[in-house]
């Protein structure tokens, strides 16, 4: 595992594990995980095994505030992780296919908007555009938002673990910032795209990865909905899924 220094602050560190290309002309996959996730989730891993018996270029890592890297939870924000995001693909320095989990998908799309030539493919799984200002927000008592928007943090539960989350109000102003649906930034897409997400997804719901796939401006685009899978999409099914929306994007990759 390696450490990188963030270059927006370099008191802190990000955690990275990367498994070099077996060959130059093979792919290098890039996961971006989710919110409150981390880089040994059951997909980041299968991904991990997938990519190294292909011989694949593969690499994983953990927002700051996530898993092994720097930060605490409530410090940081959607601008912050989009910048952990840049500075590993600036690392990298060869063309990336990102694979985006939930808030992963939504920033796997700003990295491809920031880096259109590096990015050259983006595969979605359950992606969660605007999620704090769309769904988090809405959920919140008319307390909560008022102590949000007078400077102080707020702790909520979830279905994921019996932690709860904080929340500060620089989350919210940030997915405001990066929003995808109340800009026109969806249009800024032009990679080879492919959404996949359940119809049981009861944390974002699958019209997002509709909604997305009818606004972005790649002509190269699909949509995959799974009936009756979750939020989390990592079952057997669902992870031969993901193998094969890869598999295929890889294909079309290489005869670009």
């Amino acid at each position: 595992m390696l450490h990188l220094s963030c270059t927006k602050n370099t008191q802190q560190r990000i955690a990275v594990i990367h498994h070099p290309a077996a060959r130059p002309d093979v792919p290098n996959i890039l996961f971006c995980g989710g919110f409150n996730s981390n880089m040994l989730g059951n997909k980041a891993l299968f991904l991990e095994q997938m990519c190294l018996t292909r011989g694949w270029g593969y690499t994983r890592f953990d927002y700051r505030a996530h898993g092994q890297s720097d930060g605490e939870q409530g410090e940081h924000d959607l601008n912050d992780w989009l910048d952990d995001t840049l500075q590993i693909i600036d690392w990298l320095a060869t063309p990336q296919l990102i694979v985006g989990s939930s808030m992963g998908g939504w920033l796997g799309a700003l990295a491809h908007i920031e880096r259109p030539t590096a990015v050259i493919g983006l595969i979605t799984i359950a992606a969660a555009p605007d999620f704090p200002t769309d769904l988090i927000w809405p959920s919140l008592s008319e307390l909560e938002q008022n102590q949000l928007n007078t400077g102080q943090a707020i702790r909520v539960g979830n279905n994921y673990d019996n932690k709860k989350w904080v929340f500060r109000k620089n989350l919210f102003d940030s997915a405001n910032n990066l929003s995808m649906f109340s800009t026109n930034r969806c249009k800024l897409i032009c990679c080879p795209t492919h959404f996949l997400h359940g119809t049981n997804d009861t944390d974002i719901p699958f019209e997002y990865s509709e909604k997305m796939f009818s606004s972005i401006g790649s002509q190269q685009a699909m949509l995959t909905l799974v009936k009756g899978t979750d939020h989390r999409f990592s079952g057997p099914l669902e992870l031969n899924i993901v193998a094969n929306a890869i598999d295929a994007m890889v294909m079309t990759l290489s005869e670009s």
